[in-house]
């Protein structure tokens, strides 16, 4: 991905934009990180933020949005709160762990898949099975995958 658009704000700190195509839901950007659905916003503030300094040592983004400028995205601009660096690395960690166990599982979520075309390649049953597989805690393997849904 790349950086949409950088402001300077009034107070000398920073907002980063990433201009998004699609529709608006205000459950897609409820949150800070929808259980590591949403992470764009929070990427891009420390990149700036790091890109930002050899001409500004003292650079801070302070706010981070989604803007939807299409008629699909009624034109909303979505401010999302700001995410400190040991939230996104905890964040990216158990994104990384669920990586390393190799157990990926299907959403438990019908919403998560409302895009997908590959539905059938699932099975059916695919979110209750998910479910119940996070709901047994001898399902060890999927532990940083319950950590991560934590991540509202």
């Amino acid at each position: 991905g790349r950086i949409d658009r950088v402001d300077r704000l009034p107070d000398g700190t920073y907002e980063v934009t990433d201009y998004k195509t699609g529709g608006y839901w205000p459950t897609d950007f409820a949150g800070t990180f929808q259980g590591g659905r949403l992470l764009q916003h929070a990427l891009y503030a420390l990149a700036a933020t790091e890109l930002l300094r050899p001409g500004d040592p003292r650079a801070r983004v302070s706010r981070s949005c989604y803007y939807l400028p299409t008629a699909r995205g009624q034109g909303e601009r979505v401010v999302c709160p700001p995410a400190g660096r040991d939230q996104i690395a905890a964040v990216l960690g158990q994104l990384f762990d669920i990586a390393a166990t190799g157990a990926f599982l299907h959403a438990p979520d019908k919403s998560d898949c409302k895009w997908c075309e590959f539905g059938p390649a699932c099975g059916p049953k695919r979110h209750g099975r998910a479910a119940a597989k996070l709901a047994n805690p001898a399902n060890q393997v999927l532990d940083a995958y319950r950590r991560l849904g934590r991540h509202a």
